[in-house]
């Protein structure tokens, strides 16, 4: 049996290209291989993408419905179970023997959502059944499964803010509650369904993303369109791993940009904060940039930024660091306790002061690239205090809001 043009055979599945198909089958090409490059199996492939009537011609021609694709190691009437396509396992079980067959599910149309109900204390949060988004043409449906509680998200459902802010915060989020109400703005999981013209994604992607102000990741499912900011996970990554580098992640990009840190070869940088989301992603940005670091954080702290590769370090419980006499080219306060003023001493002459409280980190797909390639090299770790899973988001909150978390605090949404 041949493996020539397999490639080419593979993509006629995805494009629903019956004639092609079967030019290929008269040409003895193995049905049963998975490519290197895909690492699943033509019929499994005709599921995800809901092409029956090529995967009976697929089935009737020697496709064997036992064989497990390589990355997932489910068969194709198990993926067709997980989409909940129930006329897929119709056409598969004729194939099996009866012990090997599934039985028809219900479709499931619900999901279970955390709802922010008004502004206030962790108690506000409510996880309801409500339906499940139905993707546009342009979106992708993908099945979250894990997301995060950062302190974007807290400083929303408490409306945190003060003075004119607080109007502000209102007029763009809402007046009484929020006007998104499913909060949570990063997400990882798989790609459930796409649109009909969704060209950059397929069905079974592992995908990652942010939402911004569009919120909406504390939930089981999520439809987004396929050009906002999504992008496969990096593939050695888990999905609690990949949720947890990008808001710290996206965040310490951003601000460090805006400090031109690239532009500044071996430039020594304070990070303030170093323990939290954004601190420990500025750390790992910073030394890929391979920048002079010196932390500030406090004694409990000092061993994480040790572990991440930093050596000088400020504990604020024993001194004051802006009484310190070395001067640094870029200060950056990743949690927005300093101000400029404070820390003007502190700046070499023509060094820069960023800090988190200084305006909103506007989001790009660049910075999700950016991230993924610094995990797949190896010079990205994610930082994971705590792990909850959904039904405990009351719990996650109130820890988030001690002020004490570690790196990054997961929500594990689907097990």
């Amino acid at each position: 049996m041949s493996h020539g043009n397999w490639k080419d055979m593979f993509k006629a599945v995805q494009e629903n290209h019956v004639e092609l198909i079967e030019f290929y089958i008269r040409q003895g090409i193995d049905l049963n291989y998975q490519h290197p490059e895909y690492m699943t199996s033509p019929l499994i492939e005709s599921v995800r993408y809901n092409h029956l009537e090529i995967t009976k011609l697929l089935l009737a021609n020697g496709a064997l419905p036992e064989i497990k694709e390589v990355y997932s190691n489910k068969s194709a009437v198990e993926i067709a179970n997980d989409l909940g396509n129930n006329e897929a396992i119709t056409i598969i079980n004729q194939y099996l023997s009866p012990s090997k067959r599934l039985n028809i599910k219900i479709q499931k149309k619900s999901m279970k959502a955390v709802i922010c109900t008004k502004y206030g204390s962790p108690e506000v949060l409510q996880i309801r059944e409500i339906p499940k988004p139905i993707p546009k043409d342009n979106e992708i449906l993908v099945r979250i499964y894990a997301s995060a509680v950062n302190s974007g998200d807290v400083r929303v459902r408490s409306l945190d803010v003060r003075g004119l802010m607080k109007v502000i915060m209102r007029m763009v989020l809402g007046f009484s509650k929020p006007k998104k109400p499913i909060l949570g703005t990063v997400f990882s999981g798989v790609v459930e369904t796409v649109g009909n013209k969704v060209s950059k994604f397929k069905v079974g992607d592992k995908v990652f993303g942010m939402t911004g102000f569009n919120f909406g990741t504390y939930a089981e499912y999520i439809a987004i369109n396929q050009k906002s900011n999504v992008i496969e996970m990096p593939n050695n990554a888990t999905f609690e791993e990949a949720v947890a580098i990008i808001f710290g992640g996206q965040t310490a990009i951003y601000f460090l940009e805006k400090a031109k840190i690239a532009a500044k070869p071996n430039s020594k940088i304070l990070i303030i904060g170093a323990t939290g989301s954004v601190g420990t992603a500025a750390i790992q940005i910073a030394k890929h940039h391979k920048a002079d670091i010196t932390t500030v954080c406090s004694s409990e702290g000092l061993g994480l930024v040790n572990e991440l590769g930093v050596k000088n370090a400020i504990l604020y419980d024993k001194e004051d660091f802006t009484k310190q006499t070395e001067k640094f080219d870029i200060i950056f306060d990743a949690v927005g306790k300093s101000n400029k003023k404070q820390c003007r001493n502190l700046l070499t002459k023509n060094g820069i002061y960023k800090s988190v409280s200084s305006g909103y980190a506007s989001e790009t797909i660049q910075q999700l690239q950016l991230l993924k390639k610094l995990f797949e090299k190896r010079e990205l770790r994610a930082v994971i205090d705590k792990t909850f899973p959904m039904r405990e988001i009351i719990d996650a909150h109130k820890y988030v809001d001690t002020g004490r978390k570690k790196g990054n605090v997961v929500l594990k949404i689907s097990e």
